[in-house]
């Protein structure tokens, strides 16, 4: 049986942003598979990220409807509000995409039934059109939860005050974890820490990481042996609270340390004016480049030439995120360093699938294990086959078809 599914995804190509890729990546699976599939996004653009249609995106174009809310005329505004509230006894941001999107959803449903409906959060209003859907067709569905909403984030995350908005869109986002035939969760620790605040059936929740590209499209790794560069490369803006400067004071510390060796640290997306001026303060200029706005394949080229990649995840007390670009890391089977806190979803992976090392955001700690790292550099001693496995298309596919009782053979 070949799947039709429905997809709700504000955040898509061809903005590339985290949110979109990983939206993007799960969609391109699909239709590599041969699953028949529809996406609806939103038109509203993100900054700082390329936007440009290109390979191997361009096989998703002619699947996807992209509304933008903006462009609907004050009558259908009204009437869109006033269509969600009838739906749903919900009001919250987002109304007038998601009553566009159930609307465009339903008409197709009538002309060929989908199998199931998949909301893909971030941005929370996803969820809208879906339990429109669940209410009027009774689509299984499927809420996927990659981050919580904002004003639920951990500290040191800023979070929005509360008040009326706030209450009304925990109303909302109780009800999408009620009625969802199963949510899915990048990770158990986001999994339970969501589960404080609104009522998830444990028993109709999964785990399903963040899907890696199909292997045919992920690029070798490219090391040319040169012994007087070592190059760290992030991708994504760094910005706080995912805190550089210790990580910036350990690149100095080590850089001072070799004089036959220049440890250079490229970032692959934006950057904060006062991270450059801290940059400059420790005298990195020369050792600290960013490269804003490229294709996704550059991009991977680039990770994929690295000797080391970095990331940098907020100090909460438990990590409860796990970051998206960690499957476009492996995939390029080099070393991964990863600063996070001492316990959540991220270290948890590292324990689990050796294939980098974690360390607390302290500079002596990370000048160490970046001492170490760049001593043992192209030594075949991790081991990317396991998260490899954990990530693939396949093994992706496979969770959610047997979620919603679709036989399968992967």
């Amino acid at each position: 049986m070949t799947p039709r599914a429905l997809i709700f995804a504000p955040a898509f190509a061809p903005d590339f942003y985290s949110e979109a890729l990983v939206n993007s990546k799960l969609a391109l699976a699909m239709l590599e598979a041969g699953w028949d599939i529809t996406v609806i996004s939103s038109a509203n653009r993100q900054t700082g990220y390329s936007d440009q249609w290109s390979d191997p995106w361009l096989k998703l174009k002619p699947h996807l409807l992209r509304i933008d809310p903006g462009k609907l005329g004050a009558g259908r505004r009204l009437k869109h509000l006033a269509g969600v509230f009838t739906s749903t006894r919900h009001i919250v941001s987002g109304a007038l995409w998601a009553e566009e999107a159930a609307e465009s959803g339903e008409a197709r449903h009538r002309e060929k039934p989908f199998d199931l409906v998949i909301s893909r959060s971030t941005s929370c209003y996803a969820h809208i059109p879906a339990l429109i859907m669940k209410k009027k067709c009774q689509v299984p569905w499927i809420a996927n939860w990659n981050d919580p909403p904002s004003h639920r984030f951990p500290p040191p995350y800023p979070t929005k005050p509360g008040g009326l908005i706030t209450r009304l869109q925990d109303r909302y986002l109780a009800a999408a974890a009620r009625l969802a035939d199963h949510s899915t969760f990048p990770c158990e620790e986001l999994r339970d820490y969501m589960m404080q605040f609104y009522p998830f059936d444990l028993s109709r929740t999964a785990i399903v990481p963040h899907i890696g590209m199909p292997l045919s499209l992920v690029p070798a790794a490219s090391i040319d042996n040169e012994t007087s560069r070592f190059r760290i490369t992030h991708a994504g803006n760094l910005s706080f609270p995912r805190d550089p400067n210790e990580f910036l004071a350990a690149l100095r510390a080590v850089n001072e340390l070799f004089h036959d060796i220049s440890v250079e640290l490229e970032i692959i997306g934006n950057m904060e004016p006062e991270t450059k001026r801290h940059i400059d303060s420790l005298g990195l200029s020369e050792y600290v480049i960013t490269t804003p706005g490229i294709p996704y394949s550059e991009a991977q080229e680039k990770l994929a030439a690295s000797d080391l990649l970095l990331v940098i995840e907020a100090e909460c007390e438990t990590g409860i995120f796990l970051p998206s670009k960690i499957s476009d890391y492996v995939q390029t089977r080099r070393p991964v360093l990863s600063i996070s806190p001492s316990s959540g979803a991220l270290v948890s992976m590292f324990n689990q699938h050796r294939f980098g090392e974690t360390v607390r955001n302290a500079s002596n700690e990370i000048r160490d294990v970046l001492l170490k790292m760049i001593e043992e550099r192209n030594r075949d001693q991790y081991d990317f086959d396991g998260v490899l496995n954990e990530i693939s298309a396949d093994r992706i596919l496979s969770k959610i078809e047997l979620l919603i009782g679709l036989s399968s053979d992967r």
